[in-house]
């Protein structure tokens, strides 16, 4: 029976021999666990039913392992997911933190440009003012030029 039947583990000759109604004990091992099935009554009066017993605990265990296994890339992908969005978060904090961090070190600095501004134009105010101001018009006087031309002939302009 058990050479037609492959990929048992220890928990499912467990299972096996409690189904068929013997007494287990609790840190059997393989071959022991084998020899209390194979000596059982049940097995003795039809082997095939025991073998299908075994044939339906080993398919029972796997697809309890395969549900296991699509459970934990489940969690896996949402944990993935999970991650990814709260990047996807921190990442929009950050540039909108950056870009606020920008916008008022622009503000400071056009604050601090206008207090200078502030500051030059009331120094101007209060300096005395001279008989030179630059914003004044001047009234110049250019000397009379003389030219020649063509001879002797003397313009004056």
């Amino acid at each position: 029976m058990f050479k037609e039947v492959k990929n048992f583990k220890r928990e499912d000759l467990k299972s096996v021999a409690i189904e068929i109604g013997e007494d287990v004990p609790p840190n059997a091992k393989i071959a022991a666990l084998k020899t209390i099935i194979l000596n059982s009554d049940e097995y003795k009066a039809d082997p095939d039913f025991v073998k299908s017993i075994l044939e339906n605990v080993i398919s029972e265990r796997k697809v309890q392992e395969e549900t296991e296994k699509e459970e934990k890339e489940n969690e896996k992908e949402k944990e993935r997911f999970k991650l990814e969005e709260e990047a996807k978060y921190n990442k929009t904090k950050l540039e909108e933190e950056t870009k606020y961090n920008l916008e008022m070190a622009r503000m400071e600095h056009e604050r601090e440009l206008a207090k200078i501004r502030i500051q030059e134009l009331s120094q101007m105010e209060n300096q005395p003012s001279t008989g030179d101001n630059s914003n004044s018009r001047r009234k110049f006087t250019l000397p009379k030029l003389e030219f020649r031309r063509f001879g002797d002939d003397i313009k004056e302009w």
